[in-house]
């Protein structure tokens, strides 16, 4: 789920916060944008961090840890891996 840090440490809700920073904000948060995926045990996300805002909703220590492992690849890698994988499949 995305969402915005905390309302007292964020610049964009100060009071002389730009008017566009307090749109997008209030762009990010609303329902019809925001998209909820709650993965299984050996389930994974892959997204592109330069097109998509993302996030992680609070943590209820009452239902258990959760689990979290960062993976990061250059898009010019994924690319000509996926260039070298199509020549040897053709």
């Amino acid at each position: 789920m995305g969402r915005v840090p905390n309302r007292s440490r964020d610049p964009c809700r100060s009071p002389t916060a730009h008017p566009l920073g307090r749109v997008a904000i209030a762009l990010a948060e609303a329902p019809e944008f925001v998209v909820t995926v709650k993965l299984k045990a050996g389930e994974m996300l892959g997204f592109d961090n330069r097109r998509m805002l993302h996030g992680r909703g609070a943590l209820d220590r009452s239902t258990g840890d959760r689990w979290l492992r960062g993976c990061y690849v250059e898009r010019e890698e994924l690319e000509s891996t996926l260039r070298v994988l199509a020549r040897s499949s053709v």
